[in-house]
């Protein structure tokens, strides 16, 4: 990068300039990254400012003056500041100007073709506010150039967002040219960069009959400036003309919600007249609006236009039935939206009275309507989503000052709340909404310790409020201690899941806290005052374990007598024989309850008659209810115990008998019907699923899967269920096919998606891929055995071998072990988790039966299994697995077990009933077919029920309902309320149940439809990492502190030893404020290194930069953790932070493309150019920071009640939630530039290579005298002054290495001017006097030497970082050989080359490509020849050294000769 003096500077300046000037490479991060500076020595000059700029910002308040000052008095003192002081005063102007477009240029990305007309606009609005009155008169240059870094960093937010609009729209630089936006005291050019760009000419809608073909245009710019505006307009003063700006954008905001959310949405295209009418609407809400949306009257406004919209829906717009209801929903969308964004979204908060014009929305009298409606027509919102969504936005505002108008409500209108159960209900959810916004992200742990203190809170509130009694008053304190109660215990029902799933395998953890939390739960749910009438805490938690966690674990979990206590009293059973059965799922069969009556009828009333005559004329739709009644009716009544209820083998064959007479059963279904009713064989194989009297109600789920499984694939006609089918009558003719959802090798679709290279494996077959050449340069390490890998200079590792070509995908059964499977939910080539774990559990089922029921197909099975498995354990194998499939299917859709296998007998049904159209696809001979087979499969049968999941599962709940008893069975009814609450009761609906609507929650609901969503899916998959971007700005900040405090100045032994809790204590400093200020900084940035650690471990092994697996898993970064972990550098420790910001780089930029491409692909268009930013220069703004409005805006695109029994409803309008977050959180943000800091220890530059740059860059090295030598060494009389004179030395030594500098240059000038070290931290006075840069290697030489002899006299280890290959002995007689060879020569100096040699050669052997079994002697004399000092050897060094040494011996050599000579000093002493 070249630096070119301007004319006007004097040549006086430049040789002042070159007397403190170090050569080297300023790091640009610019989009210009290569310009010539105007500015004489800019880097130099910019870097010793900049130096100071923390230190003056901490000590000071945040006025320009104040930090002007400030800073200009911390350079004073500084080398360049002499320089800059004496520039002549005529000369100021100008080379402020050139020095500030040169920081413009070094710091501001701009990426269009107007670059410079930009430039020019910022400097001239810069220079404006650098010559006003707050940083002027200027006294000096030094001030000046001091402004430019006050200017700018005042404004550095501004400036950015100013360049993200600009790149969006370039035109407007023409304009801004010509207003007048330079002012002394403030930044106006992004203001009036705003006000041009949301004028009509730019972006505002253009609602003009002959403009209307460019709305959508309009809109999509819109989005993309849309963040860049909100920011400048928040970043701006408020004042008159940020008020101006401000609701001119809001008025455009709020018109261009209007169109996007209801014009577009209700009219067929832009020329019909609908679309017409409703830009009319739009003319209405823009001339209406006087004012920024932070007052009432701005929403007043915008809810009239909404009710003069309904109220002409019919006449006007011709709107009825469906098409109105649809845009009654729009508005209100819209409402919420304009209410999110622009009254909650902006700087500026609400005034008071828009906070209760809101809350009269929510607290709605009965004298208006029951729910906010903007119909007067309509009178009750079926779905409360305004009123929750506003309350959730006002509690977030200010949630005391809310509490406070909703208890002086629940005061005043007492009378009123009676019968609006909605109303407290709302409360509870927001105020339970508003605890899980703080801690539902925790561990379970942290939820744990949570809980312990919301229980307690909750039941003194309640306590201290009387049970409200119909007619009796309610209070908000009762409400808020009802919904502390429901977030503990909603924490209590996932604990006792978690700790008696886990019991057999894992074990209980949290000990301590957990016991006490159940002890406290148990006091709750079984006080009186608490619960009454099978309602309160209990009833509560009952239904929390029910619903989510299913009533078979309930009635697993209440076998363990001391856990009956979560079920009430009232509701538990007496120990009957038939307490303990499940719920039948084959009620979802058309006439079902036809023959279970029938069948019933023959066993036990021995009466055939009906069953024969039902037989005769049995239909094909008949096939399954009569198989599946058999197996409940005769295999079920093998749970029984009474005599009355015990079938005869005599009645049994009879019955089988009359079965076999009908003509339309196959064969195959024949058999089915005598395994289900004579055979034992089915019975016995297995015993998790032999049908007895106190069997496991989870074991019993999966017996009638397996059943029903059997049957319904058999019944079917279609050709898509051949696999199956022959898993069940011949597996043995699948050990060659594809089986579905068996893993793929997938090293062929990589070779054929990477370009050019070579794939290797590892010693254990683990593929890796080296690019370009494909010949390693690099050793790695293997990241999932930990094998070395790669290689050096072209040469391949020798344990390592080129990768196979072959395809080893697997034909078969291979999906080995159960406990091999992986923790989390999995998914094979482009199936979902649910998909693919319903295909799976549907082929264990297939299999299971096979196992249990054809002794003939054993050996089959073991063959098609590829995995060893002994023949006695098959069944086994196949149930584990099954059982390993239910838990993946209930945590992929957030279904409890009973849900899961609800699921797959709703999907057994439609294959057993409907005849779908398509899946021709049996072949599965190769993996083309057997993708071909997945997918018909999946879009035939699978996708149909996930689509509408929930009211499939209502669906069939309420059949199980219809067929049971309420007085019977009222333990499920309650569970699932059923139970009829009378109206003018309030309690009950308290502690109803209600899905959270959460990220999770949408996932699960959204994979049947991911491929119609794929920017929401993709963002909710992503959640996890997305959240861990947003701290990547306090990441960066923390590496860039870390390299200035490290780089060639801190050694990586010291950085190993110097732990975080050393580095925070010194910042305790006597200085005010400025120590505690910067820890407390430090600790926040060290918070987020350890938020964002946590989020994303899990895919670290995955990042660019290498880290050991184990350290991953291991590395707790608390204050006993290593300083070197924080301190970036590719290897090792270091690597830790550099390989985060490296993922969340990629992470953000691969969301970002995913997202433009699917835009791409959606709006059919081509990719718009990105902006890119450094990341040096990121900032929050920049990410998608959506963590703390991402909830409401969810809440605000879904359908749900708050009725009782009907809290698992929820509908989400995916198609306008996926817009809104594509139009708030992707459009405008731009991509991540990725730059690796690295830091160099102070020992890393002792390299051959920097030692040869330092002897051809200053050159000409020196030797010191022996006098001089001697003087600096008795005056360093102590380790450790010689320790701390060297670390100075090492510190130079590491800045002389990168550039030319003059050898006579004075050591203390270049150390205080240069190095910028304290003159106290140089111990030696002598070395200041006799020591020019051309003695730095023998100053090093003796101090190193003499530290290095001391610590071997002393019998310690002078090279203690040597590994032990380099520790190899001396035998007896090459110790007598070097010996004789050192009485010939002179000592010193030859001590001092070894020691040179040891440091810079031997230590790096393997990097120098040395092999330490080579002559010590020649391959000294080359080291020496390399850098042409091989004349200061001894003469006939190679001849007369013993050969037989090698590099190996170097150390013991060393020793061997500092020995010899201190002997020889003792003796002659």
């Amino acid at each position: 990068m070249e630096e070119q003096r301007p004319d006007l500077c004097n040549e006086w300046v430049l040789n002042e300039a070159l007397s403190v000037a170090v050569p080297g490479t300023g790091e640009t991060l610019a989009a210009e990254s290569e310009f010539d500076c105007e500015f004489p020595f800019f880097w130099l000059i910019k870097e010793a400012i900049e130096s100071k700029w923390e230190s003056v910002r901490s000590l000071l308040d945040d006025h320009r003056q104040n930090v002007h000052v400030g800073l200009c008095d911390m350079l004073h003192d500084d080398p360049v500041a002499n320089v800059l002081m004496r520039v002549p005063e005529e000369h100021w102007s100008e080379l402020c100007l050139l020095y500030l477009n040169d920081v413009l240029r070094s710091v501001h990305m701009v990426p269009h073709h107007k670059a410079s007309d930009e430039y020019e606009i910022l400097k001239n609005a810069l220079n404006a506010l650098i010559n006003g009155p707050d940083l002027s008169p200027h006294k000096s240059l030094l001030s000046f150039l001091a402004a430019v870094h006050v200017v700018y960093n005042e404004y550095e937010k501004e400036i950015v967002w100013f360049g993200q609009l600009t790149a969006q729209i370039p035109g407007i630089l023409l304009q801004l040219a010509r207003e007048d936006f330079c002012d002394c005291q403030y930044f106006k050019l992004p203001l009036y960069a705003v006000r041009v760009s949301i004028s009509l000419d730019n972006l505002a809608l253009p609602l003009s009959p002959d403009t209307r073909e460019y709305v959508c245009q309009r809109l999509v710019k819109l989005q993309l400036c849309q963040n860049s505006i909100d920011s400048i307009l928040t970043l701006a003063p408020n004042n008159e003309f940020t008020q101006e700006i401000r609701t001119t954008w809001q008025r455009v905001r709020a018109v261009q919600l209007f169109i996007e959310h209801v014009a577009l949405k209700c009219s067929h295209d832009q020329d019909d007249e609908k679309f017409i009418a409703f830009v009319q609407y739009a003319i209405r809400i823009n001339v209406r609006l006087k004012c920024e949306f932070v007052k009432k009257e701005a929403i007043i406004n915008v809810e009239k236009v909404l009710r003069t919209v309904d109220r002409e829906a019919k006449s006007k717009l011709k709107f009825s039935g469906k098409m109105k209801e649809m845009l009654r929903e729009c508005c209100k969308s819209y409402f919420m939206e304009v209410v999110s964004s622009l009254c909650f979204g902006q700087a500026t908060p609400p005034e008071p009275d828009l906070i209760s014009e809101l809350l009269n929305i929510v607290i709605t009298e009965q004298n208006k309507t029951k729910e906010f409606t903007y119909s007067e027509e309509e009178k009750a919102d079926k779905v409360p989503v305004i009123r929750t969504f506003l309350l959730q936005l006002l509690l977030e505002h200010n949630m005391e000052e809310v509490k406070q108008h909703l208890s002086s409500y629940f005061e005043k209108a007492q009378h009123l709340i009676q019968n609006d159960h909605n109303l407290c209900l709302l409360c509870i959810q927001c105020l339970e909404d508003a605890i899980y916004k703080q801690h539902g992200q925790f561990s379970l742990q942290m939820k744990v310790e949570k809980a312990l203190s919301t229980i307690e809170q909750g039941k003194k509130l309640i306590s201290g409020s009387e049970t409200p009694y119909p007619g009796e008053v309610i209070s908000l304190e009762y409400l808020e201690g009802v919904s502390m109660l429901r977030f503990s215990l909603s924490v209590i029902a996932e604990l006792i899941y978690y700790q008696y799933s886990n019991k057999e395998t894992e074990g209980i953890t949290y000990t301590h806290h957990s016991q006490l939390l159940l002890n406290k739960a148990k006091e709750c749910c079984s006080d009186d005052h608490l619960n009454e009438d099978d309602t309160g805490p209990g009833v509560f938690l009952l239904k929390q374990l029910g619903k989510q966690y299913g009533v078979a674990f309930l009635t697993n979990l209440t076998s363990d007598p001391t856990m009956q206590w979560v079920v009430p009293r009232s509701l538990r059973q007496s120990d009957h024989e038939d307490t303990h059965q499940v719920n039948d799922p084959f009620v979802i069969y058309d006439g079902y309850d036809k023959f279970q009556t029938i069948l019933t009828d023959a066993v036990y009333g021995k009466d055939l008659t009906q069953l024969q005559a039902t037989i005769q004329s049995l239909s094909t739709a008949d096939v399954v209810p009569l198989l599946v009644g058999t197996y409940q009716v005769i295999s079920g009544s093998a749970v029984f115990t009474a005599e009355s209820k015990i079938i005869s083998d005599t009645i049994k064959k009879e019955v089988l008998a009359t079965i076999r007479q009908c003509n339309g059963l196959k064969k195959e279904l024949l058999l089915i019907a005598q395994h289900l009713i004579e055979d034992n064989t089915y019975h016995s194989r297995l015993e998790v699923m032999t049908l007895r009297p106190g069997m496991s109600p989870q074991n019993r789920l999966l017996t009638d899967l397996v059943t029903h499984v059997a049957i319904a694939v058999q019944c079917t006609s279609n050709k898509l269920l051949t696999p199956f089918i022959e898993m069940i009558s011949r597996p043995g003719d699948l050990k060659d096919c594809f089986l579905p959802t068996m893993p793929d090798d997938s090293l062929p679709d990589v070779r054929n998606a990477v370009g050019a290279g070579q794939f290797y494996e590892c010693p254990r077959g683990h593929p890796y891929f080296v690019s370009e050449c494909g010949r390693p340069l690099q050793q790695y390490t293997c990241p999932i055995c930990h094998s070395r890998i790669g290689g050096q200079n072209h040469t391949l590792e020798s344990t390592n071998r080129i990768a196979r070509t072959t395809d080893i995908t697997e034909t078969g059964y291979a999906l080995g072990q159960p406990h091999q499977r992986e923790s989390m939910p999995s998914t094979e080539r482009s199936l979902s988790v649910p998909a693919c774990a319903i295909i799976r559990a549907l082929m264990h089922s297939s299999l299971l039966w096979t196992s249990c029921t054809n002794e003939h197909s054993m050996n089959n099975l073991l063959d098609l299994i590829k995995t060893p498995v002994a023949p006695n354990n098959v069944s086994l194998f196949f149930w584990q697995h099954l059982s390993y499939d239910i838990k993946m299917l209930s945590a992929s859709l957030g279904k409890s077990q009973d849900d899961a296998c609800l699921i797959l007998h709703i999907l057994l049904k439609n294959i057993a009933t409907l005849n779908p159209r398509g899946g021709n696809a049996t072949n599965l001979s190769s993996k083309e077919h057997r993708r071909e087979w997945e997918k018909s499969f999946h879009d035939l049968y699978i996708k149909p029920v996930l689509t509408n999941l929930d009211a499939n599962l209502h669906k069939v709940t309420d059949l199980i309902l219809n067929h049971k008893k309420e007085e019977r069975d009222r333990l499920f009814y309650v569970i699932h309320e059923r139970v009829q609450i009378p109206p003018n009761v309030i309690v009950p609906h308290l502690w109803s149940y209600h899905s959270r609507i959460t990220l999770k929650n949408v996932l699960q609901v959204l994979q049947a439809e991911k491929e119609t969503y794929p920017i929401l899916y993709e963002f909710l998959i992503q959640d996890q990492f997305l959240r861990a971007t947003q701290y990547l700005p306090s990441i960066i900040k923390l590496q860039q502190q870390m390299y200035k405090m490290s780089h060639k100045k801190l050694d990586k032994k010291e950085a190993t030893q110097w732990t975080i809790r050393d580095y925070l204590k010194g910042f305790r400093q006597p200085r005010g404020t400025q120590g505690e200020n910067k820890r407390n900084q430090f600790q926040d940035r060290l918070n987020c290194v350890i938020k964002a650690w946590n989020l994303v471990k899990e895919r670290l092994k995955d990042a660019h930069v290498h880290v050991d697996p184990n350290i991953i898993q291991s590395l707790s970064w608390d204050e006993k953790t290593p300083l070197s972990y924080l301190i970036p550098t590719l290897t090792g420790d270091g690597a830790c932070t550099v390989a985060l910001v490296g993922l969340l780089v990629g992470i953000h930029n691969d969301f970002l493309e995913k997202c433009h491409s699917q835009l791409e692909t959606k709006l059919k268009k081509n990719k718009s150019k990105m902006c890119k930013v450094p990341a040096s220069q990121i900032q929050l703004c920049h990410l998608l920071d959506y963590e703390h409005q991402i909830l409401s805006i969810v809440l605000s695109h879904c359908h749900y009640s708050l009725k009782h029994g009907k809290g698992h409803d929820v509908n989400y309008d995916f198609a306008a939630l996926e817009k809104h977050i594509v139009d708030r959180f992707i459009h405008g943000k731009p991509y991540i530039q990725l730059e690796f800091p690295q830091v160099v220890y102070r020992k890393d530059v002792y390299t051959a290579e920097a030692f040869a740059n330092i002897r051809k860059n200053v050159q000409p090295q020196r030797q010191l005298t022996v006098k001089q030598q001697t003087d600096i060494v008795h005056e360093l009389h102590s380790m450790k002054h010689l320790r701390e004179c060297l670390d100075v030395v090492e510190i130079v030594i590491g800045f002389l290495s990168s550039g030319k500098s003059s050898s006579k240059t004075e050591l203390k000038t270049y150390i205080k001017r240069v190095v910028r070290i304290d003159e106290k931290r140089f111990t030696s006075k002598k070395a200041m006097e006799y020591c020019t840069l051309g003695h730095i290697l023998s100053l090093w030489e003796t101090l190193s030497v003499q530290m290095a002899k001391c610590l071997t006299i002393r019998s310690q280890e002078a090279f203690d970082s040597f590994g032990e290959e380099l520790m190899k002995n001396l035998s007896k007689d090459q110790v007598e050989k070097l010996k004789s060879y050192l009485k010939g020569i002179d000592v010193p100096p030859f001590l001092n080359l070894l020691y040179e040699f040891i440091e810079t050669t031997v230590r790096h052997y393997e990097s120098n490509h040395i092999d330490i079994t080579w002559s010590l002697s020649d391959t000294l004399y080359l080291h020496l020849e390399n850098s042409e000092l091989e004349y200061l050897l001894p003469e006939d060094f190679q001849k007369k050294f013993p050969k037989s040494i090698t590099v190996d011996q170097t150390v013991e050599v060393w020793k061997t000769i500092v020995m010899f000579q201190y002997d020889y000093e003792q003796k002659i002493a």
